[in-house]
């Protein structure tokens, strides 16, 4: 899965009621558990504060290729 991939995927899992960053948040721990379970209740964590999206974002963004090096 590219990153472009799974942004697409965040979209395509967003439901009402559920706030941008917690639906990031749920679709990371679908994706990638082991950089959810690095993420959460760290400064970068946005399940709680939607403000903290572009840092997420940006942050998985760089480290997208650990992903794919861990699923080979």
């Amino acid at each position: 899965m590219t990153f472009q991939q799974f942004k697409n995927h965040i979209d395509s899992q967003y439901r009402l009621g559920i706030r941008e960053g917690q639906n990031i948040m749920n679709c990371l721990n679908k994706v990638w558990p082991d950089k959810y379970r690095e993420l959460t209740g760290s400064h970068l964590d946005c399940f709680y504060n939607d403000r903290k999206i572009p840092d997420i974002m940006n942050h998985l963004e760089k480290n997208w290729h650990e992903i794919l090096h861990k699923s080979r």
